[in-house]
C-alpha cells in the first residue's frame, strides 16, 4: 500500500537537524570531547544514526580548560519501515491515555529524533526533545493514515526563575509561529505527560507535548472547534515539528546550558543533581510510552534509548537536601497536577 506521504523526506530532516545539533553542542567548548558516532544492534527494517558525547573527563574546576560542561548527550535518529502493532502497548493510567496507539496488527512506518544533554553542572538543566513521525497501514481497509508528534521538556535539579521565563517564552514564540492557538493545549498537555502518579510529581517544569497532530480534528488540541489556528496540513505539521525543534535548541537551551553550564558547585548540590536524575530515570522508565512502544513494536533499540539517560544517577529513600547556595533554595520539584 502506498504511503500518502514521503517519510524519507522527514528522516532526512532529522538528519539535518541532528547535525545542526551536534554542531551547537561542540562550539559550547570547542577543544573538548566530540561527538562520535556509534552502532548500536537495531532490529530488520531500522535504521540507528546515533551520536554520543561522553567521557567527557572528570574535571569539574570551571575555571579549568579542560572542564566541559556536558556529561553526557545523545542525539539518535531512527527509520523504521514495516513494524507491526502487538497487543498491550497501553498508555500509563492518569498520565498519556490521549496518546495515539494504533490497534493491535496494524502496521507502520516511524521517523523519529531524540535529544538528551545531562550537563555536568547542577546549575544547568537537563533538556529532553523528540520529535516523530508515524505512517500507518490499516490492510482490513485498505488505508493508510499519518501523524506527528513530540515533546520539548526541561529537567533542572536547581531552578533559576529567569531561565524557567526564557524557556516558557523560547517555546510559546516558536509555537504560536504556526498558530495563536497551538501553544496552550500542547503547555498543557505537557504538564500532563510528564506526570508521574506513582511519586504524585511533574518531572521538570514543562514545555510543550503533542501527538496525533494531522489533518483530522483533534479533541484535545482544537481549542476553538475548527475555527483553531495550528498546523493542518502534511507541510505544516513538518515544518513546525522541525522549526520549533531547531529555534528551542538556537535560542533558548543553548544561551541556558551557556549561562549555566559553566558555573561551579557544591557537593551537596550535586548530591541533589544525582537524587533528581535518578527521578528522571524513573519516569522514563515508569510513564514514558515512548518508551515501551519502541521496545514492544522492535522500532527502537534498547541500546539507543540507554544512551540518553544520565551516567551517573542515585536513589535515595527520602533524601533531604540543604542547600548552601541561595539559588539552590528554589527547589524546583512542586506537583501541579493532584
Amino acid at each position: 500500500m502506498a504511503s500518502p506521504v514521503d517519510l524519507n523526506e522527514v528522516y532526512n530532516h532529522h538528519l539535518q537537524l541532528q547535525q545542526a545539533i551536534i554542531k551547537q553542542l561542540e562550539a559550547l567548548c570547542p577543544d573538548g570531547t566530540k561527538f562520535v558516532k556509534v552502532d548500536v544492534p537495531t532490529p530488520e527494517g531500522v535504521i540507528n544514526t546515533c551520536y554520543l558525547l561522553e567521557r567527557t573527563g572528570e574535571c569539574n574546576d570551571v575555571t579549568d580548560p579542560r572542564f566541559v560542561p556536558i556529561e553526557r548527550a545523545g542525539v539518535v535518529v531512527t527509520l523504521a519501515k514495516g513494524r507491526k502493532m502487538p497487543s498491550g502497548v497501553v498508555p500509563t493510567p492518569g498520565t498519556n491515555v490521549d496518546v495515539e496507539i494504533p490497534p493491535a496488527g496494524v502496521t507502520f512506518d516511524a521517523a523519529h529524533i531524540s535529544v538528551m544533554v545531562h550537563p555536568r553542572s547542577p546549575h544547568a538543566p537537563i533538556c529532553h526533545d523528540n520529535r516523530r513521525t508515524i505512517v500507518s497501514y490499516d490492510p482490513q481497509k485498505s488505508s493508510s493514515d499519518w501523524w506527528f508528534g513530540g515533546a520539548s521538556n526541561l529537567t533542572p535539579s536547581l531552578l533559576y526563575k529567569e531561565d524557567a521565563v526564557d524557556w516558557h517564552q523560547g517555546i510559546k514564540d516558536n509555537t504560536s509561529e504556526f498558530g495563536v492557538d497551538s501553544y496552550h493545549p500542547m503547555k498543557k498537555w505537557c504538564d500532563e505527560y510528564f506526570h508521574n502518579p506513582h511519586f504524585k510529581e511533574t518531572r521538570g517544569i514543562g514545555g510543550i507535548f503533542f501527538d496525533n497532530l494531522s489533518t483530522k480534528p483533534h479533541e484535545r488540541l482544537d481549542i476553538k472547534g475548527s475555527d483553531t489556528q495550528r498546523p493542518k496540513s502534511f507541510e505544516q505539521c513538518l515544518e513546525f515539528s522541525i522549526s520549533t525543534m531547531t529555534k528551542l535548541w538556537s535560542d533558548t537551551y543553548v544561551k541556558i546550558l551557556r549561562d549555566r553550564g559553566f558555573t561551579s558547585w557544591t557537593a551537596a548540590e550535586r548530591d541533589h543533581q544525582l537524587t533528581e536524575r535518578g527521578r528522571f530515570i524513573d519516569h522514563f522508565l515508569a510513564c514514558d510510552i515512548g518508551f515501551r512502544f519502541g521496545l514492544q513494536t522492535k522500532s527502537g533499540s534498547l541500546t539507543a534509548m540507554r544512551l540518553i539517560l544520565p551516567p551517573y544517577a542515585q536513589w535515595v529513600h527520602d533524601p533531604e537536601f540543604e542547600p548552601e547556595s541561595e539559588k539552590a533554595k528554589l527547589k524546583w520539584r512542586f506537583s501541579r497536577i493532584q
